[in-house]
């Protein structure tokens, strides 16, 4: 009996699990995406190039109006989507300030891009900058796929209107690549899992009941042994009544001891 209360608290175990675990489960991930193109203008040299320039400065920088420029693929942007964070690693900082980030999806070239022939772009989102380091920019909850519908590219434009600048490492610069922190969701199956249940507790299953088999047998058959070895017990023959004398008279008689004796009269000693 205790065994098959535990088979079937095994039992009812494994089907609670096998209905409470969904077949398939939301895992959240974070793919890094490093921009394919990065460089920045100045306006006080209106028609010079930066796009092999190790470093890319933001704001007014010696009396010049700095904008830098990361570019991504949108291709290798992964579906679904639920938060989007811009890297970048600060080496200098002159002051707090405030930092916009535009966005474009025109095309520009890295080696040819110059303050005069810079891509439109329009205002994405700000933030406060603080000091230098390695900051970490939560860009707006938006479908990109959706926002930037044509187009290969997608390019943040940094820049501040505030009279301080910063700069920080470009793409050229191997320690400390910007980069586009981009968390998305993917649906996986659990059915790896439902089958290691099934297995695992259907085993465990077999083998309590194996193991109830071998138990309740054995014991059958001691019990079978120890009914050879008693035997069956013998049967018990009728007691022989005692024969009661009279002491005074020698009568046979039935009376029980302390009765009279129906002969003498006397009462049986």
């Amino acid at each position: 009996m205790r065994y098959r209360k535990i088979i079937l608290i095994l039992f009812l175990t494994f089907f609670g699990l096998v209905c409470f675990i969904s077949p398939t489960r939301a895992e959240t991930k974070t793919k890094i995406l490093y921009p394919s193109r990065d460089t920045y203008t100045d306006s006080f040299v209106p028609d010079d190039n930066y796009g092999s320039s190790t470093f890319l400065f933001v704001g007014d920088v010696l009396g010049g109006w700095c904008r830098s420029y990361l570019q991504f693929e949108k291709s290798k942007l992964p579906s679904n989507i639920q938060k989007v964070y811009l890297r970048i690693q600060i080496i200098y900082i002159s002051n707090t300030l405030l930092l916009d980030i535009y966005t474009t999806d025109e095309q520009w070239d890295e080696y040819g891009t110059t303050h005069n022939n810079r891509p439109g772009a329009y205002l994405f989102a700000y933030i406060l900058i603080p000091n230098s380091g390695q900051a970490t920019i939560g860009l707006p909850d938006i479908d990109f796929p959706t926002v930037f519908p044509t187009g290969s590219y997608i390019t943040f434009m940094l820049t501040s209107l505030d009279n301080e600048y910063f700069y920080f490492a470009s793409n050229e610069n191997a320690n400390f690549d910007p980069a586009l922190l981009v968390d998305y969701t993917v649906t996986e199956s659990n059915l790896p899992l439902i089958i290691g249940l099934v297995v695992g507790i259907g085993a465990a299953i077999g083998v309590g009941a194996i193991g109830a088999f071998l138990y309740i047998k054995k014991k059958k058959a001691r019990v079978e042994s120890i009914q050879k070895d008693v035997g069956k017990p013998e049967t018990m023959k009728p007691a022989t009544p005692t024969e009661i004398f009279c002491g005074y008279c020698g009568a046979n008689v039935t009376t029980a001891p302390g009765k009279f004796c129906p002969k003498c009269g006397r009462t049986i000693p």
